[in-house]
C-alpha cells in the first residue's frame, strides 16, 4: 500500500483527483483517490519484491501538473 500527500510545488495540497501507481516490472496499475487535503491511499497488491513504481496524480479537473509526492 502507498499512503502519502501530494502537493503543488509551493506546498499547497492537490484538492481531490486520482493518483495511480505504475508497477514498470508488470505494466499493471494501481489507483485510488486524493481526498481534498491532498492525501491518498493506493492498495497494490500481487507485486514481486524487484518491482519498481512511478506515481502520477490527476486533478478532478484540468491537466496533469508536476506534483511533489509525500
Amino acid at each position: 500500500m502507498f499512503t502519502g500527500k501530494v502537493t503543488y510545488e509551493n506546498g499547497k495540497p492537490l484538492k481531490g483527483g486520482t493518483i495511480v501507481a505504475y508497477n514498470t516490472k508488470t505494466g499493471k496499475v494501481n489507483e485510488g483517490m486524493i481526498s481534498e487535503q491532498g492525501y491518498y491511499t493506493i492498495p497494490i497488491s500481487d507485486f514481486s519484491d524487484d518491482s519498481h513504481f512511478f506515481l502520477q496524480a490527476h486533478p478532478p479537473k484540468g491537466n496533469a501538473d508536476f506534483y511533489k509526492y509525500i
